[in-house]
């Protein structure tokens, strides 16, 4: 991947997992990163590590309202930026036997809503510029679990709203790409194995996947800049999975 010297990214669920893997790269290859995240002491820690051109904002991805501000906060340091990733996400466990409709809504908030919400405003402003956005959706999006429909009907969504943006990115000259990881070893997922048994609920998750091991979030972190980079101009409304061979 070439330089992102003079590019100005906003990265959400930036204080850990994939997410600030994901800003730590960018700002590594050259950019300017704004780390947005809910808990603004942890991205901040970050931030503090990258010193020069990463920015910790305060971001609840539901608020339409803290998204206007966060888009004001960076246009105001650094210029437009043109590049969006959108990390920030939940993974809670539900069935549609014992669905807990508070559990769906910040679901679907959190891992839907809140995308469409910064995607809006970001499309808004690249009108004569060209920018990308690249939204984390998940391979549980297009096999479906028993056990996660809260998180599987939000991720497909995602996945038809990725393609629905990327027609209406072209007026815009911009581009919006998926990402569908596997099984990562990300502090989301660490949480949801010690809620079972860690070292069975690990068997099951590894039992598919061919390469007997979780990826690592610096791993799928490298797709999603190439992704954003400039190599990777000629996709538009793609979905590219990353799951080590899960699905193949």
């Amino acid at each position: 991947m070439g330089s992102f010297s003079g590019r100005i990214a906003i990265v959400t669920g930036a204080a850990s997992g994939i997410g600030e893997c994901v800003a730590r790269t960018i700002h590594a290859l050259g950019g300017t990163v704004f780390l947005a995240d809910v808990n603004l002491s942890k991205v901040g820690v970050v931030a503090s590590e990258l010193k020069s051109r990463a920015y910790p904002v305060q971001l609840d991805v539901r608020d339409a309202h803290a998204w206007q501000q966060l888009f004001r906060h960076a246009f105001a340091i650094a210029g437009v930026p043109d590049i969006l990733v959108n990390a920030a996400g939940v993974l809670l466990k539900s069935s549609i036997d014992e669905l807990n409709f508070a559990d769906w809504d910040l679901t679907r908030a959190v891992n839907l809503d809140g995308v469409l919400l910064g995607s809006f405003l970001f499309l808004e402003q690249e009108r004569h510029r060209q920018g990308v956005i690249v939204n984390l959706a998940s391979t549980s999006s297009m096999t479906g679990e028993a056990e996660w429909i809260s998180y599987c009907v939000s991720k497909g969504a995602l996945l038809a709203a990725t393609r629905a943006m990327s027609g209406v990115a072209k007026a815009a000259h911009s581009r919006v790409v998926a990402l569908c990881p596997g099984g990562t070893d990300t502090p989301m997922v660490r949480l949801f194995l010690e809620n079972d048994d860690t070292a069975s609920a690990e068997k099951a998750w590894l039992a598919p996947q061919p390469l007997r091991r979780f990826a690592s979030p610096q791993e799928i972190a490298d797709v999603v800049v190439f992704a954003a980079s400039d190599e990777a101009s000629w996709l538009n409304g793609s979905m590219i999975r990353v799951d080590g061979g899960k699905l193949a």
